[in-house]
């Protein structure tokens, strides 16, 4: 068994390894955040992060598991624990780097940075996988699917967010393409609304808005289509909603009767109603709550301060892909704090702050806690084994709890 003594000896030299990276850290985080691309589209950061792995010695695989902007980036071949740590570097439509996924991308890196030197000291196998689409789309849905986890025995990673929270909640999410389809008319010359494919939407928009919804439901979307020209009557016209709940069962039922409730409510319009999907299944946040602990342990010892569990509850509640890597394999996925407020993720504030001076020091600080929490796992056999039989649990959810 490694020592205390021994396990704070490879801390330093992690400490030291992210220091001397620091620079080309932030620089990734800067790079990426002048740079926003949209899911699917993120070519130049996928070979910005892919070439300074490869550089630093890792054995990089480009377009990994048949996804163009994944990639796989490995290192040590030690028998003890298989980590993956997951980079994700999407931006949102017209607000670019508004979730601070910059920061993902460049703190997932620098903690494989600072590890590259001590993987077979400590005896593990690291991963650095680039995990795209994490706004849309779902692309770790889409590796857990085509077996990019199937050796890990942990993953992880940090989001930003406006404070330190350990485990805050992630719902399951299940989404709806309504198209709505009528019959085209001259909008002058046709005073009936029957058939109206935009009069039909607009009701579908009222009915999903001003829905009764539990505490930990959601049901928000957007026109994407409302017709083509203000003289015509559109035959078709589409919106995307997301739906979601604590569980992926739970999100799942409640799409299901909201899609029954369109199709009543329209039945009378002359209009009929086509429901598709535009992305993966996000299934619900599983937090490890003995790895969480350990990586909290380790951010704290860098001066961090973390909202107490006990406060985190339904509004701090959003939705990752990394729900579907929590449900296969011991996952966390802690926030870590920007000092953004007022300004929260999604808004125009929070962009800005994903480049601000206490970014860069929390890209620097997520990638050291990352990795220590790594050393402990490898040094540490009976933390491995806790961390396998908080996994094990029936509860699919992981609620935060005080620990």
């Amino acid at each position: 068994m490694t020592t205390a003594t021994d396990a704070a000896a490879l801390k330093g030299r992690v400490a030291g390894a992210i220091a001397d990276a620091r620079a080309t850290v932030v620089e990734l985080s800067h790079d990426l955040h002048a740079h926003p691309e949209l899911a699917m589209q993120e070519r130049h950061a996928h070979d910005l992060l892919a070439d300074t792995l490869e550089q630093a010695g890792f054995a990089v695989t480009r377009h990994a598991h048949d996804v163009e902007t994944a990639f796989r980036a490995e290192i040590g071949t030690g028998a003890g624990p298989q980590v993956v740590v997951c980079a994700e570097y999407d931006a949102l439509p017209g607000i670019g780097h508004a979730c601070g996924h910059n920061l993902i991308g460049a703190s997932s890196v620098g903690a494989g940075l600072s590890l590259a030197g001590l993987v077979d000291d400590l005896g593990v196998g690291l991963c650095v996988l680039g995990t795209p689409a994490e706004e849309a789309v779902g692309g770790k849905a889409i590796l857990v699917e085509r077996g990019a986890f199937s050796r890990a025995d942990v993953a992880l990673m940090v989001h930003p967010a406006p404070l330190d929270i350990r485990e805050a909640p992630a719902l399951a999410v299940n989404d709806l393409v309504v198209t709505v389809h009528g019959k085209a008319a001259h909008a002058s010359l046709s005073r009936s609304r029957r058939a109206n494919a935009l009069e039909g939407l607009v009701e579908v928009y009222r009915l999903l808005s001003a829905h009764p919804l539990g505490d930990w439901e959601r049901c928000h979307g957007v026109i994407t289509h409302g017709g083509d020209a203000p003289n015509v009557v559109p035959e078709r016209t589409e919106g995307h909603w997301l739906v979601r709940a604590r569980t992926d069962v739970d999100a799942a039922t409640l799409a299901a009767m909201l899609r029954d409730e369109i199709e009543t409510t329209l039945a009378d319009s002359g209009c009929t109603v086509e429901f598709t999907s535009a992305m993966e299944v996000y299934r619900e946040m599983k937090h490890n709550h003995v790895l969480a602990g350990a990586y909290q342990a380790n951010a704290e010892a860098l001066g961090r301060e973390f909202v107490p569990q006990a406060l985190i509850g339904p509004e701090s509640a959003s939705s990752t892909d990394m729900g579907n890597v929590s449900q296969v394999v011991p996952s966390i996925h802690p926030m870590i704090g920007i000092d953004s407020l007022p300004a929260l993720n999604h808004q125009r504030g929070f962009a800005d702050a994903a480049v601000s001076a206490a970014a860069d020091t929390a890209v620097h600080d997520a990638a050291y806690a990352i990795a220590a929490t790594v050393v402990d796992l490898a040094v540490d056999s009976d933390l491995m084994a806790a961390v396998r039989a908080d996994f094990e649990r029936t509860d699919s959810v992981g609620d935060p709890l005080e620990r």
